[in-house]
Order: structure tokens, then sequence, then C-alpha cells
């Protein structure tokens, strides 16, 4: 696939397509020939365990269902504590689908390897639970991540971290990145895990930028890093102006 044939996308949200405003600057990093489909797996009136904890294979009905109706071309799965708490139900997907998944966990972990990182600093609107479990799940990908102070308190209500998490400010992120690095030592890359946690906020320069050069590292987040992993499995690399230097430089995904 050349960087001229046009590819269309999904972005498969759990939840109401009402909590979506943040994919607007998502949406941005796109190319023109790029198109983008967002949509939930949610039907009208339904709620889910947002962790799907004994709900995986509804999870896996819902996502193979809407692949095999759609003509995508790849699909991005904004599943980090889905994919925590059931660590091979991506990667079952993968087997039942062809065409390229990119999940956040995964994406951010190719994002990491692809600039040598193994070593990151961790910042999440997760529980402490949850972030363990990240955690574990990065070393099973060959990576370290350390997350010594929480960035919400030490709330168990993954609800609660999240609805504090949408309501920060550019400059918010930007101090917590700040504070993050300077608390710990011998890191290689700052890692912001969920789409709530969006350092591509600011303008001129987003958060990803200014803390990319003020901290001298990487700056890897759950959104670009997908956009980036799904349009590199479909040969399809592009260099942006501006969103860090992962969409920036491009790198080539990491040798297996």
């Amino acid at each position: 696939m050349t960087s001229k044939q046009r590819v269309r996308l999904a972005f498969i949200q759990i939840g109401p397509r009402s909590s979506l405003g943040y994919l607007d600057r998502f949406r941005a990093l796109f190319p023109e020939e790029a198109v983008l489909d967002v949509t939930t797996l949610a039907q009208e009136g339904e709620t889910f365990n947002p962790f799907f904890q004994g709900q995986a294979d509804l999870y896996f009905e819902r996502v193979v269902g809407l692949v095999r109706k759609n003509n995508w071309d790849g699909i991005m799965l904004p599943v980090g504590p889905i994919q925590a708490y059931n660590p091979g139900l991506v990667d079952q997907i993968r087997e039942a689908v062809t065409i390229p998944v990119a999940s956040s966990l995964d994406s951010t972990a190719e994002a990491l390897l692809a600039f040598g990182v193994r070593r990151a600093l961790l910042i999440s609107p997760y529980s402490e639970d949850l972030n363990r479990m990240i955690q574990e799940f990065r070393v099973m990908q060959g990576i370290e991540e350390v997350h010594p102070t929480p960035a919400f308190g030490r709330s168990a209500v993954h609800s609660e971290n999240v609805a504090m998490a949408v309501k920060l400010s550019s400059e918010d992120l930007y101090e917590m990145g700040i504070r993050g690095f300077r608390g710990v030592e011998d890191i290689q890359a700052i890692h912001f895990q969920g789409g709530r946690l969006d350092p591509l906020m600011g303008d001129p320069k987003t958060v990803l930028e200014r803390l990319e050069t003020d901290c001298g590292l990487p700056v890897v987040a759950s959104n670009p890093a997908m956009a980036w992993h799904v349009l590199s499995m479909l040969g399809q690399p592009h260099s942006f102006v501006r969103g860090g230097r992962l969409l920036v430089e491009w790198p080539p995904l990491p040798a297996r």
C-alpha cells in the first residue's frame, strides 16, 4: 500500500458518542487520504463494566462483528484497562480479523521500543491497582514503567479519576509531566496512558512538544501512538509538522 492510497480507519470506543469531544485533536493527526470513523460498542441505553471484567467474550463479539460489517482497512482500540484485565483479548481479535489492529497499550509499547526505550515514566488517570497491572503488562513487553506518585491522589475509583482527567488544562498536564520527570531517575521517555489525558492540547505548541523540549525525552501518548502504529502497519508512513517526535520523525516499527 502506498502513501497515496485512500484508507478507511475506525476508532472503536466503548461509551456514548457524546463523550468523544477530545477526539477532535486526534482526527487532526490523520492525512487527507485517511478517513477516520469514530464508532461505539454501546447500543442505545446500554452500559458496560468499564473494564469488561467477565465480559471479554462480549467485547470480542462486538468488535469482530463491527469489522465484518464495515469496509475498514485498520482499527484502533482504546482499551488500556480492558487489555490489562484481559491480556489475551486483543490478540484474539487480531486472529479473528484480517486487518491491522492497534490498541492503546500495544501501540504505546511499539512506539517506546521504536525509540529504543526500556524504562519510562507512566502518567495515567487510573487507580493505583490498575496502574500496577499496566506495569506488569509492560514487563511482558520488555519495558519497565515507573509510576512513583499518583497523578490523581489514590482513588481506587476509575471513573472519578477519569472525570478529573478530562477537566485538566494544558498547563495542568504540562506541570504534571514536569513533576513526574523531576521525581524519577534514569527514564528514557514519558508515557501518557489513556486518551482522556491528552497532551495534544496546547497552542501554538502542544503539551507533548513542550515536554519533549524541556525534558529532552520522547513523549508517547495513547492516541498519537495508535495513529502512528496503524498507519505504519498499513505501510502508510507520514511525517507531520507537529505532534511530537513520534509523528514528526515517524520511526519505523521495531524489528521483531
